[in-house]
């Protein structure tokens, strides 16, 4: 991700500021610089975020940049306290590389927009691209195949009677 210091503004989903803790978010457990920490990923946030005690815990180098603003949910805005750029992670034996806007966030320690194909391994991206009719939504029934299962009934038999 490219961030840029020049004037920006940013959005920051309201779940991702409050720490919401729901159906619809999604959190990971993952290592910065031997620093645990929880991972939220949301979709409605168009940066990464991380908290500013990651940043003094884990001793990232941070970057001051000025002129950039975080427009929270349509309430409001915040200014942001700097970038760390070029961190490393690692969560579930995957290691990552992403840019993080420092800002004290609740309930997690790094907000991330998403989890991009882009930083798949080529070859995975190759084998995703070759199959991409495994992983298309249906839009019809299947087709008829030879071998058809059926459950042959028996006329006038009896109803099974099996308690549990």
């Amino acid at each position: 991700m490219d961030l840029d210091t020049g004037t920006t503004t940013l959005v920051l989903s309201l779940h991702a500021l409050q720490g919401y803790k729901g159906h619809n978010t999604m959190r990971l457990s993952a290592k910065i610089w031997q620093v645990d920490v929880i991972i939220l990923v949301d979709s409605g946030s168009t940066h990464n975020f991380v908290d500013s005690k990651i940043v003094k815990r884990g001793n990232l180098p941070v970057e001051q940049a000025s002129q950039m603003k975080i427009m929270i949910a349509k309430r409001g805005s915040l200014c942001i306290q700097g970038l760390c750029r070029v961190v490393e992670w690692q969560a579930q034996c995957h290691k990552f590389v992403t840019d993080f806007i420092v800002l004290s966030v609740k309930g997690c320690d790094l907000t991330k927009l998403n989890m991009s194909p882009a930083l798949a391994q080529k070859d995975l991206q190759q084998l995703l691209m070759e199959y991409n009719d495994v992983f298309r939504v249906p839009d019809g029934l299947p087709l008829a195949r030879i071998q058809d299962h059926k459950i042959p009934l028996q006329y006038k038999a009896k109803v099974v009677n099996v308690r549990p």
